[in-house]
């Protein structure tokens, strides 16, 4: 089972890279450690949580966000994927951001469907 989850925004005149700015913003106000490179299909961004519920059974894993198109045409990508010790390392790979997303077991789906349900929400309203 693979938890992916595609936002489609247009007509929102948003910025891409303030709209990356403010994801890592908001998950590092909620306890995040995140990293962010540029990727050839836009930004990534990787998250996730330290001593969390998710250690247990997830410790290797992050959130994953792709963010690609044009300020009024724009997807916001995310799913569940493995860790990257160095992320601007790992988006040079073609392999990486063609494996990027990651089956998953019930618990991580549980867990994933619990953070992807807030991030969602934040993210909603971060474009307006």
């Amino acid at each position: 089972m693979v938890t992916e989850e595609f936002l489609h925004f247009e007509n929102k005149s948003k910025d891409l890279n303030r709209l990356a700015h403010e994801i890592i913003g908001e998950l590092g106000r909620e306890g995040y450690a995140t990293q962010y490179a540029r990727v050839p299909v836009g930004m990534m961004i990787q998250a996730r949580r330290r001593g969390s519920l998710a250690d247990g059974f997830a410790g290797d894993r992050a959130i994953t966000f792709v963010i690609s198109g044009e300020p009024d045409d724009f997807i916001v990508h995310l799913g569940i994927s493995k860790w990257a010790r160095s992320i601007a390392t790992a988006a040079l790979d073609p392999l990486f951001l063609s494996s990027l997303f990651l089956s998953v077991d019930v618990q991580e789906v549980l867990w994933s469907k619990y953070v992807e349900e807030g991030i969602v929400k934040k993210i909603n309203a971060l474009v307006g």
